[in-house]
């Protein structure tokens, strides 16, 4: 008889069967049980006797492919499952919570340094179009945040996972995608307890300003530093960082914030009117009302009036927070010349379309000053379902208008065969039963719609129910 091995027969056993015995044999054998416990104690186990983390992180991605087929049911397999991949990560992550509780933090952050390193790189936006398996990037650098927020590491391994943090943040293009709602920067401000880890810190953040090659990555840097530079009150040093790169948007706001907060409005209004000089040498329209707006703020501050009109009107137009700027408009235009401003305002937005399709901030200024018939005109230039939601403005005075437009374009519909236009007929001959003699109009019409066209059934389903 051949001799049984022990390491084939536990291989070929199923792992959950195999655990119950275990569970059941310790239950009987407390000495067994003391055995396993000394072994496998959460609170100081030994890395032999550790899950294979970075093997499971992988295996989640090629465990669960994306497969897909052709017409002669030839399937292959492609890309990852995110969902799949998602909750097996899910389930690993909760290994950081279980080691956690027992306060071993050497493995919770290894488990999270892990997920970081090899999401990454096994990760393609391609199949992730729900962004299921960048969450879980982002819990993971979530959970190391929560550590290093609640100090919880020691001091070693607090400097071993700077040292892992400073490595792996060189690869730049490997993380600057990742993130879905958080960044892997974002543990850089928890590394400044120390004037090593400072410096290292701000050297690491001159090779990353140096290295990138995106304006919007390069950015994010160079605030990064100013910021660091600032609580470390190295004034002089924030200075002149602002002055060697005022050219970026994110830095001129910080300078802007200074000068602000110093009363040094002036100083203020050249910095911005310079910002807006440099977005339209680079056509960076929404940067060039941003600053416009910075630019309203402080003459609100100062109380200049004739700037104050000026500014709010231009700044009315763009199209996007135009309620905001009629108002301050409002408030400070003399009742006297109030009108003439409107019926300005009125004819610079006289285009019925706005750049997004109907100008619903016209019609509003139209009804807050009763001109009825220009908010029918707007309203009918734009179509017949702006009528129907405008119709209560201006029933009565334009009664009959509204009847005739109402009809030919039930009448139009009628012709057309899809069920779009069987639902337009419906509800235009609902809307006619509301005028004077439209419920005798209606019924001829339901009655010829009858006949003539008595083989589309849908249609015949709509007219029952008008």
């Amino acid at each position: 008889m051949k001799k049984i091995d022990l390491k084939e027969i536990v291989s070929k056993t199923d792992s959950k069967i195999l655990k119950n015995w275990i569970l059941e044999y310790a239950e009987e054998h407390p000495s067994f049980a003391q055995t396993l416990i000394e072994i496998f104690n959460p609170v100081d186990l030994k890395e032999d006797k550790m899950k294979d983390y970075p093997s499971l992180i992988k295996a989640t991605f090629y465990n669960n492919p994306y497969s897909t087929g052709n017409r002669y049911n030839n399937w292959e397999d492609f890309g990852f499952d995110p969902e799949a991949v998602r909750a097996e990560l899910e389930d690993i992550l909760e290994d950081v919570d279980y080691y956690l509780k027992f306060s071993n933090t050497k493995i919770a952050v290894n488990i999270c340094k892990n997920m970081i390193e090899i999401i990454p790189e096994q990760w393609n936006e391609q199949f992730d179009y729900d962004g299921d398996v960048q969450v879980m990037y982002d819990e993971a650098i979530d959970k190391l945040e929560e550590m290093l927020q609640k100090n919880i590491l020691p001091t070693e391994e607090k400097k071993a996972l700077f040292d892992w943090y400073k490595e792996e943040s060189k690869n730049l293009n490997k993380h600057q995608y990742i993130g879905l709602n958080t960044s892997f920067d974002i543990l850089q401000q928890y590394f400044l307890t120390s004037e090593e880890m400072i410096a290292e810190n701000l050297k690491s953040l001159n090779q990353k300003i140096e290295d990138s090659e995106k304006s919007y990555y390069k950015e994010n840097y160079i605030i990064q530093k100013i910021e660091i530079l600032q609580d470390l009150q190295r004034t002089e040093e924030v200075s002149q960082f602002i002055e060697q790169y005022i050219e970026y948007v994110g830095v001129r706001r910080i300078r802007l914030r200074q000068l602000l907060a110093a009363g040094q409005y002036q100083e203020a209004i050249n910095l911005i009117q310079d910002g807006i000089k440099l977005a339209e040498k680079e056509n960076h329209f929404g940067v060039i009302t941003d600053w416009k707006d910075e630019l309203l703020s402080i003459y609100l501050l100062q109380k200049d009036k004739a700037k104050i009109l000026k500014l709010a009107e231009e700044l009315l137009y763009n199209g996007r927070t135009s309620e905001k700027y009629y108002e301050i408009l409002k408030t400070h235009t003399n009742q006297d010349d109030w009108a003439e401003t409107i019926n300005r305002v009125l004819l610079k937005l006289k285009s019925d379309k706005s750049m997004w399709g109907f100008n619903t901030f016209r019609a509003k200024l139209l009804i807050e000053h009763q001109k009825w018939e220009e908010l029918f005109t707007q309203c009918r230039n734009a179509g017949v379902s702006y009528l129907e939601k405008y119709e209560k403005y201006f029933r009565h005075q334009f009664d009959s208008k509204l009847y005739d437009i109402y009809l030919n374009f039930a009448q139009e519909q009628a012709i057309i065969t899809d069920q779009e236009a069987y639902e337009n007929v419906g509800r235009m001959l609902k809307n006619l039963k509301t005028f004077e003699g439209g419920k005798e109009k209606v019924n001829e019409l339901i009655n010829e719609y009858r006949v003539t066209y008595k083989r589309r059934k849908n249609m015949m389903k709509v007219l029952d129910g008008v």
